[in-house]
């Protein structure tokens, strides 16, 4: 005996292959990647519509660069979903989820920073991706997920500092998130990160390259409960001193990171004898950072 579907009602037919092809696109061209070796590695997981892991696979970075296809195994016929991760770092914490268990488990957290008590280590640079299917499969069906840069960047000026003994001071970064779920939303768990500047040609004390964080999770939508924090702490004698704290700049507009851009914030110390500073943001593409003018 055999089953088959009507002709015209294909809804409840299981597609005899679903293939999948893995993109990678620079977050900043658009430019596609998938041949470059950039993503070194890539890991999916694959849910049915009650979060439940249907299977997991891994990609070398040649396999990625040849655009070798995935053939799904198993899937479900109304509704699954997958979670795409390449190049996850030793920086961070990486929690996987075996087979029949739930995409809850799957998570990704900072790691404690093993020299800086109460710190976390500042993540990588790797690649998220999501797809999902809501049913409607033809005979053979062929999908594609897209990867691409997950984390955001900040990068601080600080002008106006009398001493330019870089080791004197360090920058405490306080963030609202410590890592992101299996659907790549950033986690609220507060995270402290603490980095060592250097002065530039203009005597600036600045981050020593845009640093890597975990993005706001209501990126566009900027307040303070989705605020970063940034610290400047002057320690010459082992007693560390705040010289400044702030979360937003001089108008009222606060501090958030946005997934695939740089935040750039200035902070003068240089108006009058005040004691008050003055703090500016600007947004810039992924790999671009922001040269404030001088007047």
């Amino acid at each position: 005996m055999q089953q088959s579907c009507i002709k015209d009602d294909l809804s409840h037919c299981l597609p005899t292959e679903v293939v999948l092809y893995i993109k990678v696109i620079d977050v900043v061209t658009g430019r596609d990647m998938t041949e470059t070796g950039e993503a070194e590695q890539a890991s999916l997981y694959l849910f049915d519509r009650n979060h439940v892991l249907l299977n997991r696979y891994y990609l070398s970075a040649e396999q990625i660069a040849r655009r070798e296809p995935l053939v799904l195994k198993e899937y479900d016929p109304e509704r699954m979903f997958l979670s795409a991760w390449g190049n996850i770092g030793e920086q961070v914490k990486f929690t996987e989820v075996s087979k029949g268990g739930k995409a809850e488990e799957l998570t990704l957290s900072l790691l404690a920073d093993p020299y800086e008590s109460g710190y976390s280590l500042f993540p990588n640079d790797f690649f998220f991706g999501r797809k999902e299917w809501n049913g409607n499969y033809g005979k053979m069906s062929i999908e594609e997920v897209v990867l691409t840069q997950k984390n955001a960047k900040l990068y601080v000026t600080v002008r106006g500092l009398k001493d330019t003994h870089a080791d004197h001071y360090y920058f405490q970064i306080v963030n609202k998130y410590n890592g992101y779920n299996y659907q790549g939303i950033p986690t609220a768990n507060l995270s402290y990160l603490k980095e060592k500047g250097v002065f530039n040609s203009h005597h600036e004390y600045v981050s020593p390259g845009p640093d890597l964080l975990i993005h706001s999770a209501d990126q566009y939508h900027a307040v303070e409960d989705n605020s970063v924090w940034i610290y400047l702490y002057k320690n010459e004698e082992g007693i560390p001193e705040e010289l400044v704290k702030t979360n937003r700049d001089t108008t009222g507009n606060y501090i958030t990171l946005i997934s695939g851009k740089t935040t750039n914030v200035l902070i003068d110390l240089t108006n009058g004898n005040t004691g008050e500073l003055t703090v500016q943001i600007q947004v810039t593409p992924w790999d671009e950072i922001y040269q404030w003018e001088r007047w």
